[in-house]
C-alpha cells in the first residue's frame, strides 16, 4: 500500500513537471517566435507575431512594438496599440521616445512631413500614443501613471497626456483634482483644459473653482485659475454652464473670459442669451469689448450687420474688437472697412484687421498687404505674412523674399517669410 501511494504521488509530480514543461516551453516558443517575426517584411506576419504578444504580453518587447507604431501596415499599428496597452506602465516609456523622434524629425523637415502613414487609422504616431496612454488610464494605476505625465516641461508629453485623459473622461476626475492644489500655473492650466473636455460633467467642478463673483482670492495665481475655469466652462458645451457664466459677467475680473466662453458654448440657450444682448445694444445700451468679441467667436452669422455696425464706432477698443469678429464671421462687407484700418497707423487695429483679412480672403487686398512688410511693427510684418499666405497669390512673392532676407529683422520673422515664400513658390503661376 505504501508503495502504491509513492507511485501515484511520483506519478503525480511527473504529470505536474510535464505540464510546467509543456506551458513554460509553449510561451517561451510565443515569445521567440515574437522576437524573429516582428520585423519579418511581411506585414501578415509582424501582425500575427504581435497579437501573439497581447495574449502573452512581454514587457522585453516593448521598444520594438512601439517602433511598430510608424509601421507602413495599419494592422500591424493597430496590434501593436493592443500589446503595448498589455504592458500597462511599462509601455508609457517607449511609446513617448517614438513619438519625441518622429516629432523631431518634423520639426527638421516640415514639408516631409511623417503625418501620412498608409491606411485609415493611426496614420500618424500621437493618434496610436492617445489611444495607448487612454486604455492604459482606463485603470487607476496606469491614470495615476498617465497624470504625472501632465507634470513634464516636455511639450509632446504633457500634450499627449492631456488627450489621452480627455479620451478617457471623468472617471480620472479624482486623481485631477489632486493637482489644483499645485502651484505650477501651466499645470493647472492644462488640468482645467481637461476638466472642460468632460463636458456636462466638467460643470460642477469648474464651478467649485470660480466660487462666488467678486470674491477675494489669496494669490495672482489663484484669481488666474477662476479665470481659466470660467474660459473652460465653454468647453463644455453644457447648458448647466450659462447660469454661472451669466453670474461671472458681473465680476470684472471675470467678464472677458464669461463672454468668451458663453460663445464658445454655441448651444441654443447661449445663442438665444447673445440675442437678447444684442438687442439691449441696439437699443442704445453702450457695448463691452469682450461682448463684440463674443459675437465673431460664436460663429453666428446673424451677428454680421452689428458686427459691421461696431466698426464704425469711435472706441478704438469697439472697432478692434469688431475687426476680430469681422474675421471670424467671414463678413466680405467689411474689407473696406478693414483696409482702411491697414491705412490707421495703430498697429494693434493693424495687427487684427491684417488677420481678419486672413480669414476673409479677398484677392483684392493683396496690394495693401504686401505694402504692411515695410511697417515698422514686426508683429504687423508676422499678421501680414500670414494674410498674404492665405491668398496663395505669387504677385507678393518678390516682396516676400525681401523680408525673409533682411538681416534687420528678427529671427522668427525672417523664418516665417522663410516659410512663406515657399509656400508662394509652390503655387501656379
Amino acid at each position: 500500500m505504501k508503495h502504491r501511494t509513492l507511485l501515484l504521488a511520483a506519478g503525480f509530480l511527473a504529470g505536474v513537471g510535464v505540464a510546467l514543461v509543456f506551458f513554460f516551453g509553449f510561451r517561451l516558443w510565443q515569445v521567440r517566435s515574437a522576437y524573429l517575426d516582428l520585423a519579418n517584411p511581411h506585414p501578415s506576419v509582424r501582425a500575427e507575431a504581435i497579437w501573439r504578444l497581447v495574449v502573452a504580453p512581454d514587457r522585453r518587447y516593448a521598444q520594438q512594438l512601439a517602433e511598430r507604431l510608424v509601421d507602413d501596415d495599419q494592422e500591424v499599428r493597430l496590434a501593436a496599440a493592443f500589446a503595448l496597452i498589455r504592458l500597462e506602465k511599462e509601455a508609457i516609456r517607449p511609446i513617448l521616445e517614438v513619438l519625441k523622434r518622429v516629432s523631431e524629425e518634423e520639426a527638421k523637415h516640415p514639408r516631409r512631413p511623417y503625418h501620412f502613414l498608409p491606411g485609415d487609422f493611426f496614420r500618424h504616431p500621437s493618434e496610436a500614443v492617445q489611444f495607448i496612454l487612454a486604455g492604459i488610464a482606463r485603470k487607476a494605476d496606469g491614470a495615476r501613471a498617465v497624470a504625472r505625465l501632465l507634470e513634464s516641461s516636455d511639450p509632446v508629453e504633457s500634450s499627449a497626456a492631456q488627450q489621452a485623459l480627455r479620451k478617457v473622461g471623468p472617471s480620472v476626475l479624482p486623481i485631477l483634482m489632486t493637482y489644483l492644489r499645485e502651484g505650477r500655473r501651466d499645470l493647472r492650466l492644462r488640468v482645467i483644459h481637461i476638466i472642460g473636455s468632460f463636458g456636462d460633467a466638467g460643470v460642477d467642478p469648474l464651478s467649485q473653482m470660480i466660487g462666488e463673483p467678486n470674491a477675494k482670492t489669496e494669490t495672482a495665481l489663484d484669481q488666474e485659475t477662476r479665470q481659466m475655469a470660467v474660459f473652460a466652462l465653454g468647453d463644455t458645451k453644457s447648458d448647466r454652464a450659462l447660469p454661472i457664466l451669466e453670474r461671472c459677467l458681473k465680476d470684472p475680473m471675470l467678464e472677458p473670459a464669461a463672454w468668451d466662453a458663453i460663445a464658445r458654448l454655441r448651444t441654443k440657450k447661449s445663442v438665444a442669451f447673445l440675442e437678447q444682448e444684442a438687442k439691449k445694444i441696439q437699443n442704445e445700451k453702450p457695448p463691452s469689448p469682450s461682448f463684440v468679441r463674443a459675437l465673431g467667436t460664436s460663429n453666428q452669422r446673424k451677428f454680421a450687420d452689428l458686427v459691421l455696425r461696431f466698426l464704425r464706432s469711435p472706441d478704438d477698443r469697439i472697432v478692434e474688437a469688431a475687426a476680430y469678429s469681422a474675421g471670424q464671421l467671414q463678413v466680405k462687407e467689411a474689407v473696406p472697412q478693414l483696409l482702411r484700418l491697414l491705412a490707421s497707423g495703430k498697429a494693434s487695429l493693424v495687427t487684427t484687421a491684417a488677420l481678419s483679412l486672413a480669414q476673409i480672403r479677398e484677392p483684392r487686398t493683396l496690394s495693401a498687404l504686401t505694402a504692411l512688410l515695410r511697417h515698422p511693427d514686426h508683429s504687423v510684418k508676422s499678421a501680414s505674412l500670414i494674410a498674404i499666405q492665405s491668398l496663395a497669390d505669387r504677385t507678393a512673392l518678390r516682396e516676400v523674399e525681401a523680408l525673409a532676407q533682411d538681416p534687420k529683422v528678427p529671427d522668427y520673422l525672417r523664418s516665417q517669410a522663410q516659410s512663406v515664400a515657399q509656400f508662394l513658390r509652390e503655387q501656379a503661376p
